[in-house]
């Protein structure tokens, strides 16, 4: 009887959290309901073609659903595997006796020399999640790959498939955005290239089908960009500024 009495308290606590979590997430749910059309019903001619952080922020602080709901999305698919790294990371260093820990760069160093399976199925996970997050993740592990100094070969192995391997989107609408572009059909100026054509490489921000130009017969290479790119990649800079801010901000705090 006692230790039930004992426990009545911190379960009602408990319970309370729970419900005020749920209720939070439901909350939210609701806010961000709908965020995925008001975001389509924003129109690319708004934003700038060039990076102009100003012109950028005048759009995107009228739309702070769309805003959230990105990073819901990034924090989803980012959050688990960073968690995950950085739980291997602390368990091989507590497995490790401490006179065989190594400093930083000699840590490097004997990663760069014995790649595990376990950094191979990682690099492989995260290939995949920039590839899920889209043309601003897809570029920085582009730049990631060629940086042996700071991943594992492993990681840039796999990393750099980014840069030509990207997995394509359907023909049908690429040949919707050549047509909207030079204001034709595509198959009225292009030859070899109808909706059972396939790219010849796909990466961060397009793809590339080869074709003939019907109006000299020259074969040529048609890269075509992605569906939505502009959108996506103004919201992720947009993001990436406000991070950086708030890094300054924090900084200058603590000095």
């Amino acid at each position: 009887g006692s230790a039930v009495r004992l426990l009545r308290g911190p379960v009602r606590r408990l319970g309370r959290t729970g419900l005020a979590l749920g209720t939070a997430g439901g909350g939210l749910g609701l806010y961000l309901s709908g965020s995925t059309d008001e975001y389509r019903s924003i129109s690319e001619a708004q934003l700038p073609l060039t990076y102009d952080p100003a012109a950028i922020a005048d759009v995107w602080r009228e739309h702070p659903r769309c805003v959230l709901a990105r990073l819901v999305e990034v924090g989803r698919v980012a959050i688990p595997f960073v968690s995950r790294v950085c739980a291997m990371e602390v368990a091989a260093r507590l497995q490790r006796p401490s006179s065989e820990r190594l400093n930083g760069s000699e840590l490097e160093e004997t990663r760069a020399m014995s790649p595990s399976a376990s950094h191979a199925r990682l690099a492989a996970e995260l290939r995949e999640l920039f590839t899920q997050l889209g043309p601003t993740f897809i570029k920085f592990g582009q730049m990631l790959s060629i940086r042996p100094d700071l991943l594992p070969p492993a990681a840039v192995y796999e990393l750099q498939k980014l840069c030509d391997a990207v997995p394509s989107y359907p023909t049908r609408e690429a040949l919707a955005l050549i047509s909207a572009e030079i204001g034709a059909p595509a198959t009225e100026m292009f030859d070899e290239l109808d909706e059972s054509s396939l790219p010849i490489a796909a990466a961060s921000l397009g793809q590339v089908y080869k074709c003939r130009a019907r109006a000299t017969g020259e074969v040529v290479a048609l890269k075509v960009q992605r569906p939505d790119m502009i959108r996506a990649v103004s919201l992720d800079l947009y993001l990436l500024r406000k991070y950086m801010q708030g890094v300054e901000w924090f900084k200058e705090q603590v000095r």
